[in-house]
């Protein structure tokens, strides 16, 4: 994958050069058109001089004698004022003149033998425009009609201005144009880089020090208040990260260490009655044997807990999912723990108004509501009301029972594995897995399970 400062490069080099190419071409078209309204001026007042001097002076005596032939010859004229600025070969000022028939009656030497182009004869108009001498030379030419009170013979006079100097200064201009973008575009790329360089030290940072990071240092956080606007959410999100991972190696440290002392107590117990039984063979009675199976199921349903909420958690893709009906699976969890009902004298409360149903998958169903029961059917104090209600807004199912020896502490960590209240401890028959298993098959579902506790009554909610 590019790097940031490459990417940045590749689509922000691109970029100047547009807007370096855009730029010049605006400069040089405003350069070439105020350019050429200067010439244009110039042309006018030129077009205008000449006209003046053409026009005929009417002497009271006799009419001298013209001064220049159609090969443009001078002689001693009151024209030759004028006609001198057109004179030099190399002035760039041209002028031309034609009669009423289209023939040409004198030019300026400046145009050595070239043509100016003959405008259209009903025109009477002055106007400008662009042509090329026939040697290529670009011009700007102005036609001069002249009205009916000066002499006929004069017709139509053009003046015509070179625009070599203007060309020549354009292409010059343009050459600039060309190598400030390009020195520009260098240069802005340059500062990109060093600019990258700086503003992408705190994203190096981060990545320094997130590999230093280890389990024995999840406790340390990223700084976000001296860290760019644009990289805070970043920081945040690792802080998040962290802040769950640091949770997450607790739990595994507590669960561990809960492990550890779920098995060493049976195992202590088979060692301690293994030596009894090997000291004195002929002294042991059935009741030690029985003891030692008792203990051995219960490292086994441990086991067996741990190796099913194991599958749970490494469980991929969506599970195979029927319709179900909550009241049935009630029932029958109920119906297996009548004996536990009676013997701890609980009263229930089931309130279903009508079928609920669900698409899931049965066996992960029977998991969460066995559970779920069994723990409030357990835990609850003898003598109590067990509400069991199925359904409601947005809601799947509700156990409520009263837990006074709990507190709010108690509820944020309940669904942690081998977890269990320290007075529930004395009883060996469970190991703490019941409500962790529950949770997990209820995320596999895409279920929410949530525990909450109300002026001692703690309420289970599984809610779609």
């Amino acid at each position: 994958m590019s790097s940031v400062r490459g990417m940045l490069l590749l689509w922000l080099l691109p970029g100047f050069a547009v807007i370096c190419f855009l730029g010049g071409v605006t400069l040089y078209q405003s350069e070439k058109a105020r350019m050429e309204v200067d010439l244009k001026s110039e042309l006018g007042e030129l077009s205008v001089v000449g006209r003046n001097a053409l026009i005929p002076v009417r002497p009271r005596g006799p009419r001298p004698p013209r001064i220049l032939d159609v090969d443009g010859q001078e002689e001693a004229d009151p024209l030759s004022l004028i006609l001198a600025a057109f004179s030099d070969r190399d002035s760039g000022k041209y002028f031309q003149q034609w009669n009423e028939d289209g023939d040409v009656m004198r030019r300026s030497n400046s145009l050595r033998g070239r043509n100016l182009s003959i405008p259209e004869a009903d025109s009477r108009a002055s106007e400008e425009y662009e042509e090329f001498l026939d040697d290529g030379e670009r011009v700007f030419s102005r036609k001069v009609r002249m009205g009916p009170r000066y002499d006929p013979e004069r017709g139509t006079v053009v003046f015509a201005i070179s625009c070599g100097d203007l060309d020549e200064q354009l292409e010059l201009f343009g050459r600039k144009l060309v190598g400030g973008g390009v020195v520009c575009c260098f240069a802005l790329s340059g500062l990109l880089v060093i600019a990258s360089r700086f503003a992408l030290k705190p994203v190096e940072e981060i990545g320094r020090r997130a590999s230093k990071l280890s389990a024995d240092s999840l406790h340390e956080r990223f700084r976000v208040d001296v860290l760019p606007m644009e990289l805070r959410p970043i920081a945040n999100r690792l802080n998040d990260l962290m802040n769950r991972l640091e949770d997450s190696f607790v739990r595994e440290r507590r669960f561990s260490s809960d492990l550890a002392h779920e098995i060493r107590t049976p195992l202590a117990s088979i060692l301690s009655m293994a030596e009894v039984a090997a000291k004195w063979p002929d002294d042991q009675s059935v009741e030690g044997f029985e003891e030692i199976a008792n203990v051995a199921k219960k490292m086994k349903s441990t086991v067996n807990s741990l190796l099913m909420l194991a599958r749970l958690e490494g469980k991929v893709g969506q599970p195979e999912r029927e319709l179900i009906g909550l009241k049935g699976i009630v029932s029958e969890s109920l119906r297996l723990r009548e004996a536990l009902i009676d013997e701890r004298s609980l009263k229930l409360s089931v309130e279903a108004d009508e079928e609920v149903e669900v698409l899931a998958d049965p066996v992960l169903m029977d998991s969460i509501v066995s559970n779920l029961l069994g723990n409030a059917l357990l835990y609850a104090p003898s003598g109590t009301l067990v509400r069991i209600i199925i359904g409601g807004e947005g809601v799947l199912l509700r156990v409520l029972n009263d837990a006074p020896d709990l507190n709010e502490d108690d509820v944020q960590v309940m669904f942690d594995r081998l977890w269990r209240h320290d007075k529930a401890r004395s009883d060996d028959s469970h190991v703490g897995l019941g409500l962790s298993i529950a949770k997990r098959c209820a995320e596999v579902l895409d279920l929410s399970l949530k525990a909450s506790l109300v002026d001692g009554v703690l309420e289970m909610q599984l809610s779609g």
